[in-house]
């Protein structure tokens, strides 16, 4: 096993001895994380990633703490390698474990030749540095980038972090793996709605609403909805809905994040996810709400039969079927699965953290709406490969479903970065002022923000 080494301060493990076994993702993390490094290996993978803005610190300040805070998680020092089919995590002593800022930033991230998994950028913005990391995401998932984060902002701050202690989701009433397969075959031969395919690189779209309205809205979400992530599917249900080419013609594909580990072995950084698959039907006077209801059910019942453990033991443990199911995978013109992943537990980001503008995405070819709470409120992005105003109208289509009255401003990063006449698009009914995440965040990008549903779009600086 890697030797771990307790740091004096918080007790985090820190592998700054990689002395002997190489950690093979099959068996440390499962069929899933496997199956995600053969779609990398085969050029269609969902590299998942983080933004984020550091206030008042420069740059060799935050690579400093970066090269410190990667050591604390085995599968950051590491790389990944290839072995009789395996993907292995491999500390080889010929190759430096510490992390280099990249000249290259893409959010189209696939692991190289030397096995590289992560990759990150760091510019000055003001007084402030932009923070942003893409990992393969079959060694990573939504709490482990949030938990980098915040470990980072211990470093620079020299305070305690406290990560989130998300209770893993247990299946209380197994199904069985031979009445599972039927559904799960169905829903391979249906029609599903999808945002208008455009060629464009993927890009994020994301914004904060402020705490006071995000505690009315999670408050509201806890008493007739079910619960926030079901509401959040919902109303991202909707916005699918009604941008896809056929609007309200097919349902929509809900691919839920659930939570079934917390990766103690790993320092609480790896891929602990799983995934639930539902069919949606939408129609344009439904109620959020009332959806919301239904989808949490469902979730629960789906969660509670272990419907992500059968599809794991689909996926299986030989090789050869990863490599199989992800050459047929690349044979998709795009993902019609719309991917929401709620972080319920707070983040120790924002507020005197120092840490603003946190977003968390994955870049499919298919829809992802994450969001998690943190001490500036309730962050909310859309990744998608749309156009940076049709990401906007998504984005603002999302908000509306969930009755957001704040007034917020939106963030965007694009691949390849937007210019400021990228950005205008079509201009929307009423247009403010908004700055980019990315290089050119101190150009302000005219892009308009629908005004419907009392979400106006604030101008500000990110």
């Amino acid at each position: 096993m890697i030797a771990m080494v307790a740091t004096a301060s918080n007790g985090h493990r820190a592998c700054d001895r990689l002395e002997t076994n190489d950690l093979c993702l099959l068996d440390t993390l499962g069929p899933l994380s496997s199956m995600h490094a053969a779609l990398d290996a085969a050029g269609v993978g969902m590299p998942c990633g983080i933004i984020a803005r550091f206030e008042g610190h420069g740059i060799a300040e935050v690579e400093a703490a970066i090269r410190r805070a990667s050591l604390d998680y085995p599968l950051l020092c590491r790389h990944l390698a290839w072995r009789d089919g395996r993907v292995w995590s491999v500390g080889d002593a010929s190759l430096s474990p510490r992390p280099a800022c990249d000249a290259g930033f893409s959010l189209v991230f696939k692991v190289g030749p030397e096995g590289r998994p992560w990759s990150y950028a760091l510019e000055t913005v003001g007084e402030d540095v932009l923070f942003k990391a893409v990992f393969a995401h079959a060694i990573a998932d939504g709490y482990s980038m949030l938990h980098f984060v915040g470990n980072l902002a211990r470093y620079l701050k020299g305070s305690s972090h406290e990560p989130a202690q998300p209770t893993p989701r247990q299946a209380s009433m197994p199904r069985s793996f031979h009445s599972w397969l039927p559904g799960f075959l169905a829903l391979q031969f249906r029609g599903f709605s999808t945002s208008a395919i455009e060629a464009h690189g993927p890009g994020i779209t994301g914004t904060t609403i402020p705490l006071p309205e995000a505690a009315r809205l999670l408050n509201a979400a806890r008493v007739e909805g079910g619960g926030f992530g079901s509401l959040l599917a919902a109303a991202a249900s909707l916005a699918i809905a009604r941008t896809s080419p056929d609007p309200f013609a097919s349902p929509v594909l809900l691919n839920l994040q659930v939570l079934r580990s917390r990766l103690e072995a790993l320092n609480g950084f790896g891929f602990g996810a799983g995934s639930i698959m539902m069919p949606v039907r939408v129609t344009e006077t439904d109620d959020p709400y009332a959806m919301a209801r239904t989808i949490s059910a469902r979730a629960r019942r789906l969660a509670d039969e272990d419907w992500d453990g059968n599809l794991n033991r689909l996926i299986g443990r030989d090789p050869r079927r990863h490599h199989a199911m992800a050459w047929l995978k690349r044979r998709e013109t795009c993902d019609p699965a719309l991917t929401v992943s709620w972080k319920s537990r707070p983040a120790s980001l924002g507020g005197h953290s120092g840490v603003r503008d946190v977003a968390c995405f994955a870049a499919s070819r298919g829809t992802h709406v994450s969001a998690h709470l943190d001490d500036d409120g309730l962050s909310i992005s859309l990744t998608s490969r749309l156009s940076e105003t049709a990401r906007a109208n998504a984005l603002t289509a999302l908000l509306r479903s969930l009755h957001v009255q704040a007034e917020v401003r939106c963030l965007h990063a694009g691949e390849p970065l937007d210019d400021a006449a990228g950005m205008a698009g079509t201009p929307l009914p009423k247009a403010r002022t908004l700055r980019p995440w990315g290089a050119r965040q101190a150009q302000d990008a005219q892009v308009g923000a629908a005004q419907a549903g009392g979400l106006p779009l604030s101008s500000g600086s990110a």
